[in-house]
């Protein structure tokens, strides 16, 4: 495998292979109640008739909430269409559930900004936050909805708990076409490889107090090529004081990536 790089605190080098942390479980310890992103808010929720048809049908540029059937439950998630999309992201929150990942308004400001570029996006809402094999199937039932919208490139971004579901599925799923990993867990990460030859990027604060960024260096370590680690200088497991950078990096790598799919 040839040499990889990442970047730390803005600079570009080289990063050894590091041994993943032991004791991790499918939920992240330590996490005060209520941390991570709360609930939004009631909104309409589209019947079975309006999940069939085109986002023009469904509200013009607005998100609205869908549900799907999943066996004997439902999968609620917010749509966010964008005009003559071919792509969109699947964007996954941590353990405490929600839909806007670290914190409120994270991933719902980053869905309206790809939107602009013509690139839909789907949150989920987990039925069962912190439950790993639940959410994959709700994360599977999602990502079958995107491509039932007629979207050929679909990008998976999972923040904390978010971030093991990101990989097993984009492991699982050949057309998922890019994986972000925010602040990721190290449960549910070891097929990372298998994502491979497909770019993943992976952010991370040096101070994580509730993931060690070792995590994410080990998870580096095991991907393949090519795979991109930014480590951000901050404490912040929930990246509220680099959100700005992080939207940033997240927002460009998706417009490339996808973009580069399209192309493809």
């Amino acid at each position: 495998m040839g040499p990889r790089c990442g970047r730390d605190r803005g600079l570009w080098l080289s990063l050894p292979a590091l041994v993943l942390l032991a004791g991790l479980t499918g939920t992240v310890m330590g996490v005060p109640p209520g941390a991570e992103s709360g609930l939004a808010p009631p909104q309409p929720v589209a019947d079975a008739a309006a999940l069939a048809a085109p986002p023009s049908l469904r509200g013009g540029a607005d998100p609205s909430w869908v549900l799907l059937p999943r066996g004997e439950s439902q999968v609620r998630l917010e749509y966010t269409p964008a005009e003559a999309a071919r792509s969109g992201v699947l964007w996954l929150s941590g353990t405490d559930g929600g839909i806007d990942g670290p914190f409120d308004g994270f991933y719902s400001r980053l869905a309206r900004s790809l939107q602009r570029r013509g690139i839909a996006s789907a949150q989920l809402e987990y039925s069962s936050p912190g439950n790993f094999e639940t959410s994959l199937n709700e994360t599977l039932a999602a990502l079958d909805y995107l491509e039932g919208m007629g979207l050929n490139n679909v990008a998976l971004v999972g923040f904390s708990f978010g971030g093991g579901l990101t990989v097993e599925v984009a492991a699982e799923r050949p057309e998922v076409s890019t994986a972000v990993i925010l602040s990721g867990q190290g449960f549910g990460t070891d097929r990372v490889a298998e994502i491979a030859p497909r770019p993943v990027l992976v952010v991370h604060t040096e101070g994580d107090p509730n993931i060690p960024v070792d995590v994410a260096r080990s998870l580096f370590s095991r991907a393949g090529v090519p795979t991109e680690l930014v480590v951000l200088s901050s404490s912040d497991h929930y990246l509220q004081d680099v959100a700005r950078e992080a939207r940033g990096l997240v927002r460009g790598w998706l417009s490339e990536r996808l973009a580069s799919a399209d192309r493809g």
